[in-house]
């Protein structure tokens, strides 16, 4: 009865000493440090929720287990909606779902409002940039040469 009561506490130990080191969470993050994009306050890290700092740290994550082959692709699960969004110089910028409109100087204008379900997300870009009013220099054409 003894042997019995001991091999079941040494599998509870061994169970439990797995559980736990599977509920480390590993995040790859760029070469300063950073893993949540600019503008991102909450991190999914394709199993754990994670918050992030100003800097693009993580700040703290869930830790629920992983099974192998269950993760997701990484992605930013919320944006923060400050005065200054847009990149400097970006006209019209798409956050992933919506459009927003944006002055030269960053700050975010109107946005459309669409419902984006969960996955159809694509990655935040500038979609027009503001002109500036020097033009770059450039050859002229041969017919303007005399």
């Amino acid at each position: 009865m003894m042997a019995g009561k001991i091999s079941f506490i040494a599998m509870t130990i061994v169970v439990l000493a797995g559980v736990a080191a599977a509920d480390v969470t590993v995040v790859e993050s760029g070469d300063d440090g950073r893993v949540c994009p600019p503008g991102c306050v909450s991190w999914f890290d394709g199993c754990n929720n994670c918050f992030c700092n100003e800097d693009g740290s993580l700040g703290g994550c869930t830790r629920k287990f992983c099974p192998p082959g269950t993760e997701e692709p990484p992605k930013c699960r919320k944006w923060a909606e400050p005065e200054r969004l847009c990149p400097v110089g970006c006209l019209q910028w798409f956050d992933g779902c919506n459009w927003c409109q944006c002055s030269e100087d960053g700050t975010l204008g109107a946005c459309t409002l669409r419902l984006c379900p969960p996955g159809t997300e694509e990655p935040p870009k500038c979609l027009r940039w503001a002109t500036t009013t020097t033009p770059s220099p450039s050859p002229p054409a041969e017919e303007d040469i005399e």
